[in-house]
């Protein structure tokens, strides 16, 4: 089986800011062992199905990644504070890239003392004054507007690429191996069979 990416997808639909940066991804060039061969490209897989870049995973340097780094460097805090979770129980960390993409001026709760609630994914986020009155100008709003940034989107394809060629590879000598393992282990079992 080959896997290949699909070239005539025109639109990009993944969340180069979002990422799950607490679990670094191993890379292919390191797997040591069959069943990290098996489990890797699963793994993989499940940072596609989030939606998320594997390239910013893998380290790639990606515009987006820069300027959500400037974006968190702007406020007063590293993330945002929750105040109040959901009762969906999600535990998803959010990072100032979600506030400045969702804020709604109209939306949040009166300031007391230096201190804006605003709701954001079914939580109550904290957001100091300083840090509110840059999110109300919308200028933030502006630098993350026109997205996914072609260049990052470049990159992200070059990266699935040498992920699927290697995926490949991997799949190949799974399967080489199995095959080498069911001949040995056939010719034992044969060996046995004519000993009795």
């Amino acid at each position: 089986m080959e896997f290949r990416p699909n070239p005539s997808s025109q639109q990009c639909t993944l969340d180069f800011f979002s990422c799950r940066t607490n679990a670094p991804l191993e890379r292919f060039e390191k797997l040591e062992g069959l069943l990290s061969m098996i489990d890797l490209p699963k793994v993989y897989l499940s940072v596609l199905d989030r939606r998320e870049s594997l390239a910013r995973h893998l380290h790639v340097p990606l515009l987006s990644t820069f300027i959500e780094e400037r974006i968190n460097n702007i406020f007063t805090r590293s993330n945002p504070l929750s105040s109040q979770e959901s009762g969906t129980g999600h535990s998803e960390t959010l990072n100032w890239v979600d506030v400045v993409r969702e804020f709604d001026i109209d939306g949040n709760q009166p300031s007391r003392d230096g201190v804006h609630s605003c709701l954001l994914r079914g939580r109550l986020i904290d957001i100091p004054e300083a840090d509110y009155a840059k999110l109300k100008t919308g200028i933030l709003q502006q630098m993350i507007e026109p997205l996914p940034i072609a260049d990052d989107v470049k990159k992200e394809l070059e990266t699935i690429t040498n992920v699927l060629a290697n995926v490949n590879r991997c799949y190949r000598e799974i399967s080489e191996g199995r095959e080498s393992l069911w001949d040995s282990s056939f010719g034992q079992n044969m060996n046995m069979v004519l000993m009795i």
